[in-house]
């Protein structure tokens, strides 16, 4: 079975709760690591503290777990409203889930389960580089997955670009060094790329700002 990655802005003092939770829902001989992390701009509600997830089971199991835990007990937002980011959100695609799990390991301050302790130091030295740009990217495309970018009222583009840019270049600021316009861009378009379903109105839209910005 391959893993769900996930994340959830819970605090970090509610880890044995969500744990034993997690694991009425998941197989016994089921691997998963989660990661508690505090990020200094988002998740005000809890101070920035937030846990991500790597939990091998299906989306059946998931969503069990996420009605239970995220929803019914902790109240937690699936969707950004009234200027407040969402709370949780799974992310949709994972082409290399060995780097990803380096990913969620690199503050060190995890859970683990039917893992090897060897296994857990490679994925933490593995997260070291992160000057590497898909790591960057990766990064910052959990970020934009815990967001919404509603239509604004009076505009024609259904894509609201701009604000993706924004919150490109706000993540940039708190996360790397050298920030540039080509870098904001790329980041951006990989994200409509990614992000955006392939209807002809989107299509149009994402052709245009790749071509013409």
């Amino acid at each position: 079975m391959t893993y769900t990655f996930f994340m959830g802005a819970i605090r970090h003092n509610e880890i044995e709760n969500v744990k034993n939770t997690l694991e009425k829902y998941i197989d016994a001989s089921a691997s998963y690591i989660i990661a508690m992390e505090t990020a200094p701009t988002t998740h005000e509600e809890t101070k920035g503290e937030h846990m991500h997830f790597a939990v091998e089971m299906d989306d059946k199991q998931y969503d069990a777990f996420r009605h239970t835990c995220f929803n019914n007990h902790y109240k937690l937002r699936g969707k950004a409203v009234a200027g407040k980011a969402r709370q949780y959100g799974k992310i949709k695609q994972v082409k290399d889930e060995t780097r990803f799990l380096s990913y969620t390991v690199k503050d060190k301050n995890i859970v683990y389960r039917n893992i090897d302790l060897k296994t857990i130091s490679d994925y933490i030295e593995k997260s070291h580089p992160k000057v590497e740009f898909r790591s960057l990217r990766t990064r910052c495309m959990e970020h934009l997955a815990t967001l919404s970018f509603e239509p604004i009222a009076g505009l024609t583009e259904h894509i609201q670009t701009q604000q993706i840019e924004k919150e490109v270049l706000r993540w940039l600021i708190d996360n790397d060094d050298s920030i540039t316009k080509s870098t904001v861009k790329s980041m951006t378009r990989y994200y409509l790329i990614k992000q955006y379903p392939h209807t002809k109105r989107d299509f149009n839209e994402i052709y245009a700002y790749i071509m013409y910005n």
